[in-house]
């Protein structure tokens, strides 16, 4: 049975609705039955959850050094799953592959805020003093996205991000270091 979709931005509807509209609009033209996607998962609202293939499913196109057995959706763990690093970055991987690079800010807190979710056992990370992982530089652009950090941490962490040797981490961080 076809679900209706709902704005993404729409914070009054629920959550799982906007996140999955979001993936709807923005990935089911490719990653549905017979969409030409290469990673067989269904973003179309049709499916239940679990049909999707998202929960807990193997990437099988690279691990974006998010970790060593990496998932689509790490159920609780947005800074830990293809989707969310592929919705995040502008540098290698970013998704959708066609059109804009840039990254849907509304819609990515959606999605973050709902794989978080995901688990009744996810907690916020905090982060480390300097940002040397994919993981760290999702967790700190979304701090930074959130305006959750002041001005002498948000210097302090997009120096350390410079010096980072990552071309995710530079791919996640790179619309906050052209920032003048």
């Amino acid at each position: 049975e076809q679900q209706p979709l709902v704005s993404p931005y729409d914070e009054t509807a629920p959550l799982e609705k906007r996140a999955r509209s979001w993936l709807h609009t923005n990935c089911s033209h490719c990653h549905r039955v017979s969409g030409g996607g290469s990673v067989p998962f269904q973003a179309n609202v049709v499916p239940t959850l679990e049909e999707m293939g998202l929960l807990g499913e193997t990437a099988f196109k690279g691990d974006f050094g998010l970790q060593t057995d990496p998932k689509l959706i790490v159920p609780g763990n947005p800074y830990a799953s293809i989707l969310y690093y592929r919705s995040a970055t502008t540098g290698p991987g970013h998704m959708p592959m066609l059109g804009s690079k840039t990254v849907d800010l509304r819609g990515l807190r959606a999605l973050h805020d709902w794989i978080l979710s995901l688990s009744s056992a996810a907690k916020e990370q905090s982060l480390p003093k300097n940002i040397k992982t994919p993981s760290q530089a999702l967790l700190l652009a979304h701090l930074l996205d959130s305006g959750k950090l002041d001005a002498t941490a948000r210097k302090r962490f997009l120096r350390s991000a410079k010096k980072a040797d990552s071309a995710e981490i530079s791919g996640v961080l790179q619309r906050f270091l052209e920032k003048k």
